[in-house]
């Protein structure tokens, strides 16, 4: 599988290879959830959208980079040290409540005419030279 094809990849999509690359089956990673392994398979097919609680899981648990589960774009893992903090930085630099960021995850995951405005926002920005690859910054501008 090319690089430009995993920026195409849905949410779903990137969650099973996420999955594949830690090396766990979909019954484990579905108790880590909290769910059941056949709703982690509907996660997997995108049919439906995982909520903070489940992102948080993934960033804390596994590194999972946020940038890469939502829009593609990066490095699918974090490192550790980043990982932990990355969400409380967030809500600090930005001054969003966990209720602010559930809306803003929800609706990156459930609008694909969003995702695509800020995929198109990141190609836009990525011609400045101080355009960085942080969707907190990306979610910065449209907040501000």
């Amino acid at each position: 599988m090319s690089r430009g094809h995993l920026f195409y990849m849905n949410i779903g999509e990137r969650l099973k290879l996420i999955r594949e690359k830690i090396n766990i089956n979909q019954a484990n990673l579905a108790k880590d959830l909290g769910i059941s392994a056949r709703m982690l398979r509907e996660y997997e097919k995108d049919k439906f959208c995982l909520d903070a609680c489940k992102i948080q899981i993934l960033i804390n648990k596994y590194n999972v980079n946020p940038t890469y589960l939502f829009l593609g774009i990066g490095e699918i893992f974090l490192n550790e040290e980043i990982s932990k903090d990355y969400v409380k930085s967030f809500k600090n630099k930005y001054k969003i409540s966990d209720f602010e960021l559930e809306i803003i995850i929800q609706e990156l995951l459930s609008s694909s005419e969003i995702r695509l405005g800020l995929l198109k926002l990141i190609e836009t920005k990525k011609k400045n030279k101080n355009f960085t690859k942080d969707i907190g910054d990306i979610i910065g501008l449209l907040l501000s």
